[in-house]
């Protein structure tokens, strides 16, 4: 279990975790000296197999953004109040940093009770009650304790240890944790300290520091104080870091992953709520301080619905900010003004990867609407199913920072999945525009008339054709003629032809020779066969052959193997060799291909220009 303090300056947070593990958490000369916690202080105990730690942090106002770091991945929160003060400003500010965070689980330690009688300690209780009745805590055991002579101290540490961890993370998720401290020791080299937001880790195993994105190797950990070969969620440690870095490069808000892309973005999309306890709305383009973790940026928060957010209430919102972070879906983060001097509210990462385009669209907003949702953000395949637009799997599994779930979906050209039911819709629509004519993708892209998007429209004609649905000539579509009505003399041509042009499909005889094999004049041959075109039997894309349908599909994928094994681009005789065809043969079918859009001609090269004509 790790425990962090929280509460306002000279309330007893560092004489109370003394008290509870004997250690001094106070390290800096300047902390001793002045008698206030300035950075975090750690310390641990045990009993039996269990073994607590505490994170103390500091309650001045100057050193908040220390606090933030502290209680950015704990399990439980020690709300710390001076009996003869009571609830006093960081008080009231810390709790609000602890629901902004989504801390749920607290408990008050009232302290320096000797300092007080009965009334004063009852009038305190009964402050705090009023204080904590519409937060989180409003159920929080209250604890009276004196670090002077130890009253309350014992029943208060048999009370933690009663409490069972509450991990609410996904244990699949890739190993994070966010560095508040780092140092260096001799012979061991590089040492950096935090909290486990996710996943678990092994020594030796590859890690990397963001958002640096730079490799390192664990070399070996401490585990709440202790060596040890494993950590995982929501444990504190100390981890020995290996690799062609220097310790300068290593700062407090950096983290170390087993996923080396994790997201890192200067525009983050979250949900926004605005502490109920302000004065004022706050309006889109407000300058402030940003924390997540250990990370501090400072930036602006833009609003995507509105122009303002009065006291209290959530907004879909963006935040951009001068420095990139690193961010995943649901982190937590806290914000305060431009001097640094109020926490304004907080919330949760819905998108690290925001738009600067389009960020205010409705389908857009709709998405992050969705994304608010922790079940449904979770749930890759329902997620969807609920977009019709897709998702780009590989950066939303990056968010999420785990691996997603791509059953019943198929993914465009561009990288995007797509649910089968919006796909199938798709398909309906796409049908329906092809029962008057053959179309281009173009020209049914405009006969829909929505934003379908090229990649999209080009998956579901290739699905089509894949199910028989639709047939495709050059860069035309349509739908399929299951019947061929062909004219008494035309039938009994085409039985004759067809087991010809079987025999050698890409390489059939010339429209003299087949109308030898036929016993009829060649013009006889080409009036009769050009309806079998029209019926799309045949292809004629040279001026004295023709060819079966499927023929003309084996050249393309011919041409794009060549192009493949040539970097991209080919010549004439590289076709011709890989066809086994004659040279003035080949020429004449890459022109056709030129024709059709499928290729493009570039001096004496071709490359593969739309796979989908």
């Amino acid at each position: 279990m790790i425990y962090a303090t929280a509460g306002h300056v000279d309330h007893g947070k560092t004489s109370l975790v003394k008290a509870l593990t004997t250690v001094d958490t106070d390290r800096l000369a300047e902390e001793k000296a002045r008698g206030l916690t300035i950075d975090l202080g750690f310390a641990y105990f045990e009993h039996g197999d269990t073994r607590i730690g505490f994170v103390d942090v500091p309650g001045h106002a100057k050193f908040i953004s220390n606090m933030l770091a502290g209680v950015a991945a704990i399990d439980h929160a020690l709300i710390v109040i001076a009996a003869d003060d009571g609830p006093m400003p960081q008080t009231i500010e810390h709790i609000s940093i602890l629901e902004t965070l989504g801390i749920t689980d607290a408990t008050v330690v009232l302290t320096k009770i000797d300092r007080v009688d009965e009334q004063q300690l009852q009038q305190t209780r009964s402050a705090i009650t009023n204080l904590l009745e519409s937060s989180p805590f409003s159920k929080a055991k209250i604890f009276p304790t004196s670090a002077i002579d130890n009253s309350g101290i014992e029943a208060l540490k048999t009370y933690l240890l009663s409490l069972g961890r509450n991990l609410k993370a996904n244990k699949d998720s890739h190993f994070r944790l966010a560095i508040d401290r780092k140092f260096t020791i001799k012979g061991a080299g590089v040492v950096v300290t935090g909290s486990i937001f996710s996943g678990n880790i092994e020594t030796g195993a590859e890690v990397y520091l963001m958002p640096q994105q730079r490799k390192l190797r664990l070399r070996s950990l401490h585990r709440q104080d202790t060596e040890a070969n494993f950590a995982s969620l929501g444990d504190r440690c100390a981890m020995n870091v290996t690799g062609n870095i220097d310790h300068e490069e290593i700062s407090r808000g950096n983290w170390i992953t087993s996923n080396p892309e994790l997201p890192v973005s200067d525009k983050l999309d979250c949900q926004l709520n605005l502490l109920r306890h302000e004065n004022l709305p706050l309006r889109t383009g407000t300058p402030i301080h940003f924390h997540l973790g250990a990370q501090h940026a400072t930036g602006r928060i833009f609003l995507l619905e509105q122009r303002h957010v009065t006291p209290g209430e959530n907004a879909i919102a963006q935040i951009a900010l001068t420095a990139p972070v690193s961010a995943c879906m649901g982190d937590r983060f806290v914000i305060r003004d431009q001097s640094a001097t109020r926490t304004l509210g907080g919330g949760e990462i819905l998108d690290p990867y925001s738009v600067n385009r389009g960020r205010s669209k409705p389908d857009r907003l709709a998405f992050l609407k969705l994304l608010s949702n922790p079940t449904q953000r979770s749930d890759s395949a329902g997620l969807l199913e609920k977009t019709a637009t897709g998702i780009n799997l590989t950066r939303y599994s990056n968010a999420l920072n785990r691996p997603v779930d791509t059953g019943n979906i198929s993914k465009d050209t561009s990288g995007i999945y797509h649910h089968t039911k919006h796909l199938d819709d798709l398909k309906r629509r796409v049908i329906a525009t092809l029962k008057d004519s053959k179309k281009s993708l173009q020209a049914i892209k405009q006969t829909l008339a929505d934003n379908t998007r090229s990649a999209l429209l080009s998956l579901v004609l290739q699905q089509l054709i894949q199910d028989k649905k639709i047939t495709q000539d050059g860069n035309q579509f349509c739908l399929p003629v299951s019947n061929p009505t062909l004219s008494k003399p035309t039938e009994a041509l085409w039985k004759k032809v067809e087991p010809i042009l079987r025999e050698k499909p890409v390489q059939p005889p010339v429209t003299s020779d087949l109308a030898k094999q036929v016993n009829l004049p060649p013009a006889a041959v080409d009036k009769l066969l050009s309806e079998c075109v029209r019926q799309g039997l045949l292809v004629k894309p040279v001026k004295n052959r023709y060819f079966l349908a499927e023929a003309m599909k084996q050249f393309r994928s011919l041409a794009k193997e060549v192009a493949a094994q040539n970097n991209g681009q080919f010549t004439v005789i590289q076709f011709r060799d890989a066809s086994g065809l004659g040279r003035n043969l080949c020429i004449e079918l890459l022109e056709h291909l030129d024709g059709k859009g499928f290729t493009k001609r570039l001096n004496d090269q071709r490359i593969i220009q739309d796979e989908s004509r």
